[in-house]
């Protein structure tokens, strides 16, 4: 018996399995589809489906992987884009763009408090990530607007190095001070994306930038104190 369904090449199995409304020849008609971060191959199996057609699937999908790891983010973000539309696109950007905000902030705190000898590369890297937000920004709301929220968010940035700072020399009033200025920078960052597109609530953005700062300071005192 025929079943149609996706086959996930990072896992080697069977997902989503339904039928199409129309035909596919034995072994014919793969598309490659790229989904967030995976690669998954539309085929049509057959009982007799052998691990020979599995490995060829997996090691089309470490070539189509090593191609997209080698692209720009520009040209990434662009990868597989005809038939979604600009607003499903400017989700996905956002999306991918700040997880690796949250990532790479994560990566400094941690060299930074353990006085590792990559924490100036982590800096550097996790500065750059506010040129891509602003960057990508910038193609929906123009340069200008992108420019600023790049200069906003490595504010955003710079606090936190000098919050850090504080929380590793257990300066309560520097820490303080510094998480006052996150706070309005926090509020400054969702007011100015809120005006930039009105559907994006200033209310809801400012309560995500709050739960960020949240976070990110439980985690930053959880370290300097050894509290794993």
């Amino acid at each position: 018996m025929e079943t149609v369904g996706w086959f996930n090449v990072r896992t080697l199995r069977r997902e989503k399995v339904s039928s199409l409304p129309f035909g596919i020849p034995a072994f014919g008609g793969i598309r490659a589809l790229y989904k967030k971060k995976y690669l998954f191959f539309q085929v049509e199996f057959h009982e007799n489906t052998s691990l020979l057609l599995a490995v060829m699937l997996f090691g089309l999908a470490q070539i189509g992987s090593a191609q997209i790891a080698h692209m720009g983010w520009k040209n990434r973000l662009q990868f597989g884009r005809m038939d979604v539309s600009p607003a499903a696109m400017l989700r996905q950007d956002m999306r991918k763009l700040w997880s690796e905000h949250v990532f790479w902030t994560r990566d400094y705190a941690v060299a930074a408090i353990a006085n590792q000898p990559d924490q100036e590369a982590a800096a550097k890297r996790l500065l750059k990530n506010q040129e891509d937000i602003g960057n990508a920004s910038a193609q929906y709301y123009g340069k200008d607007a992108g420019d600023k929220l790049t200069n906003m968010l490595k504010d955003h940035i710079l606090i936190a190095v000098d919050l850090i700072k504080a929380a590793k020399a257990h300066d309560n009033s520097k820490f303080q001070e510094a998480d006052r200025q996150w706070d309005r920078n926090a509020e400054d960052i969702a007011d100015f994306l809120s005006h930039a597109n009105p559907s994006w609530s200033k209310t809801a953005l400012t309560d995500l930038m709050k739960m960020h700062l949240a976070t990110t300071k439980e985690a930053v005192k959880a370290r300097v104190t050894r509290n794993w």
